[in-house]
């Protein structure tokens, strides 16, 4: 079993986003309009190689807890990136800031460095303050999501064709159901994706992503 996180590797097909594992969970890395870093869901074993991956990408600007929940690795990082600004949503702030004790601020500053082909959005209906990222590349779309689905233990070199969702996702994510639902059938039909990159588990990649994510918020939630 491995404990420390894989070096950071690109995401085919799309340009300044980058990925790296440690078992079943994931840390992204994107590379920002300023040419800094920020990493969404720092998650427990960076290690030497994980950093000199970073490095030879970027500066990291921005460590981004892309919900209340993912904050085991904020420590660390923080320690090996001192001059990286700790982010979160408004609705996360309170609780991740009282279980780690570290100063979390807004995402304002973040979103205006976003390059043009990536919006942030924070998901209506959840009670964890979770933030997505999307991410366009010509006839190709990819959702950055932390616990909303999952994929398979499977290597990302060979992407799950359907996605998963954690079983203590329904009762742990999700404060008011028809409402997240109507809300991720809203997304759905703007930023239809081709690939999902969870925080859990391996790529999510398919033609039927659309029709698969709607059975699934149909039949489990």
């Amino acid at each position: 079993m491995t404990y420390s996180l894989f070096t950071f590797q690109p995401v085919k097909g799309f340009t300044r986003i980058y990925t790296a594992r440690k078992n079943n969970l994931r840390c992204i890395a994107v590379k920002m309009k300023s040419g800094g870093l920020s990493l969404h869901s720092p998650v427990t074993g960076l290690d030497d190689n994980a950093i000199r991956s970073l490095n030879r990408l970027g500066n990291v600007d921005f460590l981004l807890a892309p919900n209340h929940y993912h904050n085991k690795g904020i420590k660390v990082y923080a320690q090996a990136f001192p001059a990286a600004e700790l982010i979160c949503s408004g609705k996360a702030k309170s609780r991740l800031q009282k279980q780690t004790r570290f100063t979390f601020s807004g995402i304002e500053e973040f979103i205006a460095d976003l390059p043009r082909h990536l919006k942030l959005f924070e998901p209506e209906g959840l009670k964890t303050g979770e933030v997505w990222l999307t991410i366009r590349n010509k006839n190709k779309c990819a959702w950055i999501v932390t616990d909303a689905f999952c994929g398979t233990e499977s290597a990302d070199s060979q992407p799950a064709n359907t996605p998963g969702l954690l079983g203590t996702f329904p009762k742990y994510g999700v404060q008011d159901h028809a409402k997240y639902k109507r809300w991720v059938k809203n997304l759905l039909e703007t930023d239809p994706p081709n690939l999902i990159i969870p925080g859990h588990g391996g790529l999510i990649e398919s033609a039927n992503l659309v029709s698969d994510i709607h059975t699934l918020l149909n039949t489990q939630l």
